[in-house]
């Protein structure tokens, strides 16, 4: 799960890889979960804003990732949490929220609902920001429902990685969803994300819904 693009290229960095703060791209950077350890029941956040996200439920699995390791999730009652974060749950005019994802063919991938981020309040969906996929729509939603929506056929496709991102600035204001760098549909009129106080969680959404049925990567 990450908050802005590979600033290293293809290939993922070493563990401890430390953000070149230098570079214009990070500059707003809130927090990066590289998901390289391979090993282990705690993602740590690269960035070295947020603390570590932790593994809950029983069913997620180091699996082959976009590059490197990533994270296999099976739809039951797998995620990982990261404990509540000023930074992340404060109120935001823009945040965006980007991950590769991916679905083996036997997956049907259409008829399932996927979310992949969800800031929560008090462990609640639906309050402050969360990316997800419902059926062939990707969503990025800011509270209760202002929806930024990818909304194309098979959005989400089965047999390869996927690139997705979701943005709001409310000072343009404009809501965004790209799938694989294309844009799928725009919001014209998001607010600034609300102030809470929550977990976040990689894998599900709050509310322990929407468990991931498929692989994650930063």
């Amino acid at each position: 799960m990450i908050f802005l693009k590979r600033p290293w290229g293809q290939f993922k960095p070493t563990i401890g890889y430390g953000i070149d703060w230098g570079d214009p791209i990070n500059e707003k950077l809130m927090g990066y979960w590289v998901m390289n350890e391979g090993t282990g029941n705690v993602l740590f956040d690269s960035a070295r804003i947020c603390a570590p996200a932790t593994k809950i439920g029983t069913t997620t699995v180091w699996s082959n990732g976009m590059s490197g390791p990533g994270l296999r999730f099976d739809g039951t009652n797998g995620r990982y949490e990261v404990p509540a974060t000023p930074i992340l749950s404060r109120s935001h005019t823009q945040v965006s929220v980007a991950a590769w994802v991916f679905f083996p063919n036997t997956i049907d991938v259409e008829s399932t609902s996927d979310g992949y981020f969800d800031q929560t309040s008090g462990g609640s969906t639906n309050s402050c920001y969360q990316l997800f996929h419902l059926n062939t729509t990707v969503i990025f939603r800011q509270g209760a429902g202002t929806d930024a929506s990818g909304a194309v056929s098979n959005a989400v496709n089965r047999g390869r990685w996927n690139f997705l991102v979701g943005t709001i600035n409310s000072t343009t204001p404009r809501g965004c969803v790209y799938v694989n760098g294309v844009l799928g549909a725009t919001v014209s009129s998001p607010a600034a994300t609300a102030s809470v106080t929550g977990v976040a969680k990689i894998g599900s959404l709050g509310n322990d819904i929407f468990f991931v049925n498929g692989s994650i990567d930063s």
